[in-house]
């Protein structure tokens, strides 16, 4: 099982990748084990999609990162915070 994902930091950054394990990646990505995201978080999951194969999750990332892919992560983000604003 593989896992596209989108993280999000406190400055509203956004980074998407793929893994086949989300809380061990978020940790690397925490601790600055990875190049982009380095002394830029903390960092959480904003948005998560499971696929079946390495290549479909490949091919999203892909989406992801690009301006429809990064329009959709965008608007899920918002959609998001408006739901938590309505019940906080």
């Amino acid at each position: 099982m593989w896992i596209v994902y989108a993280i999000q930091n406190n400055d509203g950054n956004t980074y998407c990748g793929m893994t086949t394990n989300l809380r061990r990646r978020l940790k690397e990505h925490n601790l600055g084990k990875s190049t982009y995201t380095k002394n830029k978080g903390p960092w959480t999951v904003v948005f998560s999609k499971i696929c079946s194969s390495r290549l479909e999750a490949r091919r999203e990332e892909k989406y992801l990162k690009g301006g429809a892919g990064r329009k959709i992560v965008h608007e899920h983000i918002a959609r998001v915070a408006k739901l938590a604003d309505a019940h906080a």
